[in-house]
């Protein structure tokens, strides 16, 4: 009983051994890359103020040589555990070093008024977007806004990208938001005009079919025997005339919704001298 406690015992002891040294040898190949990388940065640190003049040339040599010493002892073979978080503690003492004799510089204190710029560039560049967005989704451009609409899209997209650039000037902020500003200025331009047309266009289709009803007036009174009279045929030459003249002009490319509402004013005028007329037996 007692030989196969010591041997149940032996197994354990061998278990636990094997267990601690992969252990062992887990901590030491984190310990091995972690120390390799560090020695990379220091170099690369000790380059970086030697070549800016921050440290003399006699400290840098002394630092390469205990550098390169450590480099070896890092990659020998042998290399225990302890040995490596020694090594750990000495790159760790020549990035001391150097922040002493070359401290990195803090950045300058941003300018409030930037910070400012920027958000507020973030927000109006969001609303673009949003609105150029509705304007594809919703459609009713007029016909030559089309092209100028596909075109502002190839100018949207790129002003994204200095939005969040670090280090940037309140000149160069300040620059986007005028972009910003401008396209956004463009497209109003041509959402508000196409809108406008798409009101006269309503007031020219009912324009015309005014004037059209104002002649039907006259035809049906004309043909009940009621537009016999010379005044009433002179006044129709007037009247006749005038319709066809604000035809015209309704028909013209460009007409403003002023002008457009105006002659429907002078439409229902013109009806009424009709139907005054038609009235007279």
């Amino acid at each position: 009983m007692s030989k196969w406690i010591a041997g149940v015992a032996g197994i354990v002891v061998v278990l636990f051994a094997a267990t601690v040294w992969a252990q062992m040898g887990n901590l030491a190949t984190k310990c091995y890359i972690d120390n390799k990388k560090a020695h990379g940065e220091v170099v690369q640190f000790l380059k970086e103020a030697r070549t800016a003049g921050k440290i003399s040339a006699e400290d840098a040599q002394a630092m390469e040589s205990r550098l390169s010493a450590m480099w070896k002892a890092l990659n020998k073979s042998s290399l225990t555990l302890r040995e490596c978080f020694n090594i750990g503690d000495k790159i760790a003492a020549e990035r001391t070093n150097i922040n002493k004799m070359a401290p990195v510089p803090k950045p300058p204190a941003q300018d409030p008024r930037i910070a400012q710029c920027r958000t507020e560039n973030l927000n109006s560049y969001s609303d673009l977007v949003e609105l150029f967005e509705g304007a594809r989704a919703t459609g009713g451009l007029l016909p030559w806004a089309i092209p100028a609409f596909l075109a502002m899209e190839s100018r949207i997209n790129p002003i994204s990208q200095p939005l969040n650039k670090d280090g940037q000037s309140l000149a160069e902020c300040q620059g986007v938001t005028s972009k910003i500003a401008a396209e956004r200025a463009n497209l109003l331009r041509m959402v508000q005009a196409s809108a406008q047309n798409s009101t006269v266009a309503q007031c020219r289709r009912a324009n015309l079919k005014a004037y059209s009803e104002v002649f039907q007036i006259y035809q049906d009174a004309r043909a009940a025997g009621r537009m016999s009279a010379p005044f009433q045929a002179m006044a129709w030459v007037n009247i006749s005339g005038h319709l066809n003249t604000m035809k015209t002009t309704l028909n013209k490319y460009g007409l403003p919704l002023t002008e457009c509402q105006d002659i429907t004013r002078q439409i229902a005028a013109e009806r009424d001298k009709v139907k005054q007329m038609a009235a007279i037996r």
